[in-house]
């Protein structure tokens, strides 16, 4: 029908860009599917009306298993001053609680605020008080994690996901659980912008 896509890249001249493109369109970006085999979680954090929201998609073998939505309360003042930033530590405290109460050995953790890896294995020197606690936390937790960092609003549809998740903590949502309802629109969109802003790096008029 007129509502109907679809994507073909058997006829390609370029035959690397064959799956570069496909994962694009189904909203994967620069996840490979070979990266989306066992847990993975991915994570973010927002910062609206002066409050602070936590948000993470849980996954496992490319399913949505679980999904993290909150508001941070009572925030202190020097917590507040970290605006978003605050949320993201939390929505990774969320994710690992979950897995620990799962009995999860090992988690790849998808983020797009790369402090949430330099300071979790020591790059980064902790210089207050809550990022020493997730130093301290996370070098001594016992999951086994493998950080994974994309760019933040690239189309990644989990990273995009999490995103709403944090957003909708910090207008006052509570924790969600179970894979929700994704605006397919929105969505769609978000996808198309990837894939054009991809063929224009290919030097590919489209519109």
């Amino acid at each position: 029908g007129k509502d109907t896509y679809t994507l073909v890249t058997s006829e390609l001249a370029e035959k690397s860009a064959k799956n570069e493109l496909e994962d694009i369109w189904h909203g994967m970006s620069r996840i490979g599917r070979e990266t989306m085999v066992g847990y993975l979680a991915f994570v973010d954090g927002s910062f609206l009306d002066n409050n602070i929201g936590y948000g993470a998609v849980i996954l496992h073998d490319g399913n949505v298993t679980h999904e993290i939505s909150g508001r941070l309360k009572d925030a202190s003042a020097d917590l507040m001053a970290m605006r978003q930033v605050g949320g993201e530590i939390k929505s990774v405290y969320e994710v690992m609680a979950w897995a620990e109460k799962n009995d999860i050995a090992s988690l790849s953790i998808y983020y797009d605020y790369q402090g949430l890896e330099k300071w979790a294995t020591g790059v980064w020197k902790a210089k207050n008080h809550h990022t020493e606690q997730y130093t301290n936390f996370m070098q001594n937790h016992p999951v086994d994690i493998v950080w994974r960092e994309v760019d933040s609003h690239s189309g990644t549809r989990w990273n995009n996901r999490a995103d709403e998740l944090a957003q909708a903590g910090a207008r006052g949502g509570q924790e969600q659980h179970g894979q929700q309802d994704v605006d397919l629109v929105v969505e769609l969109e978000t996808i198309v912008k990837a894939f054009m802003d991809f063929l224009a790096k290919q030097e590919v008029s489209a519109s």
